[in-house]
């Protein structure tokens, strides 16, 4: 096939080429230059932590217990002798709370031991106070990728839902449900499913930011979810209790005691139960982490899941991403290389304030706060000095196998992070680790980060020209 004209078709007449000759991989979805980095810095990553965790060293804890996650996580061997045995004994539980007062009773263990719950709880800067930290509240995300798609019933949803359900039956029957319980089990979860879709946004609402702040007062969050327990849990794991909390999902809180009845129980009990296996079947054997990864590939369109190596690394990247970028960026990228893009940043803004002094149209007051908003601009360059203090409350013990280990990861995460909640926001903790192939500005932060990930060729290299820098610097940061 021919180009085009530059006059005609311009991206087509750069990149046509490529595109034409381009082949994407079996267990991929998209490339690009930046997954062609992703890949090139795993491959680095991938041989360091075989090696650190061979010779370990005590002078970096954090780094040590990500090279442990990835020995456990690549140990393909162990985790395809386990199977399914790992997980039986949490789907046991689940299937054994047969009425709503069971489960009640039982949630203060289940938030405790990271099963999925009706509430998601996190913790971030409050939309009202970004120097405080406030609880948020998310909810189930449904089956279907959109929650406008439960509106009309066709073909596509269908054949997605038939996606869905033949995974899910499949890996139950791997768990040893006979197939009166996994049918039973599917059809309740998606009877659960959409009744939930009503009280979910569509995508084109979650990309509005306004969406994600609906402030509740404790009192209100009670009348919500007291009847299930949930804020008398979470009360018990936070210094002390909030006047206050953050509803991600506006509708979702006000009904959930619809949603969730004692006649209706076993549909939440389906979902819980399918719920859990699949968030533990990529802690299991490569059968099972892939045969959960089916209804995904299908909505992607990628024909194989990701390759072992690359899986067992996204593992110990989910809970050490920050320790690995430390050490990515200290090793790759040095401090000379920061020092220079951290200078280069600094100037930039500096030259943003003089056309912003200079500005003629807007009103003095947006000037000066504008101005302000550029000094106390947190500059994150590469890699981060000191790593976050979460860091130190993380533990990969050598004994226990991978799933209880992530269990107790999860487990140490959410205990630091309710402990946060009122205390002021620290701005020096990292939105992105310092080996993505990204960059982002935080707005509730105030902070602009470029990883070392990103800063290398074709975007930067210490040794071009202070023009080439500069040139690359803004088509990148406009981009993003």
């Amino acid at each position: 096939m021919s180009l085009p004209r530059i006059q005609d078709d311009l991206y087509m007449a750069v990149n046509g080429t490529w595109q034409q000759n381009t082949v994407i991989p079996p267990d991929k979805s998209v490339v690009s230059a930046d997954s062609d980095l992703t890949d090139s810095i795993r491959i680095k990553l991938v041989a360091d932590l075989k090696k650190i965790n061979a010779a370990p060293q005590a002078a970096d804890l954090p780094l040590q217990n990500a090279a442990r996650l990835f020995a456990k996580a690549n140990d393909k061997v162990r985790r395809n002798q386990l199977g399914m045995t790992p997980v039986r004994a949490r789907l046991d539980k689940i299937a054994g709370l047969k009425t709503l007062a069971q489960f009640r009773a039982a949630l203060p263990k289940l938030l405790a031991e990271q099963y999925v719950l009706p509430v998601s709880p996190y913790v971030d800067a409050d939309m009202h106070d970004a120097a405080h930290n406030i609880l948020n509240l998310g909810g189930p995300a449904t089956i279907l990728p959109d929650a406008a798609m439960y509106q009309t019933d066709d073909a596509e949803n269908a054949a997605d839902l038939a996606a869905w359900s033949k995974m899910v039956a499949t890996l139950l029957g791997e768990a040893g449900f006979d197939q009166t319980a996994q049918a039973h089990y599917v059809a309740a979860a998606k009877s659960f499913d959409r009744r939930l879709a009503a009280f979910i946004p569509a995508n084109v609402d979650f990309a509005v930011d306004s969406t994600f702040d609906n402030p509740l007062t404790w009192t209100e969050f009670v009348e919500d979810a007291g009847f299930l327990g949930i804020p008398e849990a979470l009360a018990a794991k936070m210094p002390q209790t909030p006047t206050k909390v953050n509803a991600v999902v506006p509708a979702y809180l006000p009904h959930l005691s619809t949603l969730i009845t004692e006649a209706n129980y076993p549909e939440w009990q389906a979902w819980m139960l399918i719920s859990e296996l699949l968030a533990c079947a990529d802690y299991l054997s490569d059968d099972s982490r892939q045969l959960a990864g089916q209804y995904d590939r299908f909505l992607a369109g990628q024909p194989e899941p990701e390759a072992w190596e690359k899986h067992a690394f996204g593992v110990a990247n989910d809970y050490f991403d920050d320790a690995i970028g430390q050490y990515y960026g200290q090793t790759y990228f040095g401090a000379d290389a920061k020092a220079d893009i951290t200078a280069m940043v600094k100037e930039i803004l500096q030259q943003y304030q003089v056309q912003l002094e200079h500005n003629t149209w807007l009103s003095p007051a947006t000037k000066q706060k504008a101005i302000r908003k550029l000094a106390t601009m947190k500059i994150k360059m590469g890699y981060p000095d000191q790593l976050f203090p979460l860091y130190a409350t993380l533990h990969v013990e050598p004994e226990p196998d991978l799933l209880p280990t992530i269990l107790q990861l999860s487990q140490q995460t959410q205990d630091f992070w309710l402990q946060q909640v009122g205390q002021p926001v620290d701005r020096n903790v990292w939105g992105m680790p310092g080996h993505l192939v990204n960059a982002c500005y935080d707005p509730m932060k105030n902070d602009i980060t470029f990883p070392a990930g990103i800063l290398q060729p074709p975007y930067y290299s210490l040794n071009w020209t202070r023009a080439q820098k500069s040139w690359r610097y803004r088509c990148y940061h406009r981009s993003r």
